[in-house]
């Protein structure tokens, strides 16, 4: 399914009814990353995922595309589909969406999950190395961004045990838009730390850190958890930055518990 944004179109799905959840996929990924928990959770919730702006089915615009800019769609998506409140999930390039959607609506939000998701700035090597890989998506494909990305993605573990879920990630990253991931690389350069949102959630939250994420430390999730008013921390071990299909049993059931809170709050 599709909605019209400015300068194209919106790719989702959409499944299930009741309290809604929006999952926001990773970067260099889209939607279906999240395909065993939407297939779980919509049977008792409605969930709703996107792909984002420059990946899966969703439109490729010029960019670069800021984070307000992303998160924008996703306003536009649930007004759309008559959405008042939605609770978010997200890891990655999901996560900077999510915040900069709080800041900006924050009324719209129910709940607020980070899995394997950060609200820190980037730091200077990863700032300083944003740029020439956006420039390197753009002349060669999606090759540099996989050989930059596909090593780091998963604990050491499936490397070895699990090829199977390697390849699928290579398949899922070959087959995005590399000017797509150069604008949304681009926009990721461009964001500010959330930091200073977090004693403004108030909503039930949920902090999943993998134990292997080689992008986000635990301990820096576990101060994050709490600073949040309502909040559910949960470390997985031997789990990197795809924790959904890593270990989609433990996501699932964290999301399951997140969303019965959510329900509880409900005016």
């Amino acid at each position: 399914m599709h909605i019209p944004i400015d300068g194209g179109r919106l790719h989702y799905t959409d499944a299930g009814t009741g309290e809604t959840l929006i999952l926001l996929h990773g970067f260099p990924l889209d939607g279906r990353s999240w395909q065993t928990q939407a297939a779980e959770l919509s049977r008792s919730y409605r969930v709703i995922c996107p792909d984002l702006r420059g990946s899966g089915g969703s439109s490729v615009t010029p960019g670069p595309y800021l984070m307000e800019s992303l998160a924008g769609d996703i306003l536009d998506l649930l007004d759309a589909l008559h959405v008042e409140r939605a609770a978010f999930a997200a890891p990655s390039i999901g996560s900077y969406v999510q915040a900069a959607f709080f800041r900006m609506y924050s009324e719209r939000v129910s709940g607020f999950a980070l899995i394997a998701g950060n609200t820190f700035a980037d730091t200077e090597k990863i700032l300083a190395g944003r740029g020439p890989l956006a420039d390197r998506a753009e002349r060669e494909g999606m090759q540099p961004v996989i050989d930059a990305y596909l090593p780091r993605y998963y604990a050491p573990l499936f490397y070895t045990e699990r090829p199977d879920l390697i390849d699928e990630g290579r398949r899922w990253m070959s087959e995005q838009s590399a000017v797509g991931a150069a604008a949304q690389i681009r926009g990721m350069a461009e964001r500010v730390s959330a930091d200073d949102l977090l004693e403004d959630i108030r909503v039930p939250s949920l902090v999943l850190a993998p134990s292997d994420d080689s992008w986000i430390p635990v301990a820096h999730l576990r101060a994050v958890a709490d600073q949040l008013a309502d909040c559910e921390f949960l470390e997985v071990a031997a789990c990197g930055h795809m924790p959904m299909r890593e270990h989609p049993a433990i996501v699932t059931a964290a999301l399951t518990r997140l969303m019965a809170r959510v329900s509880a709050a409900a005016p």
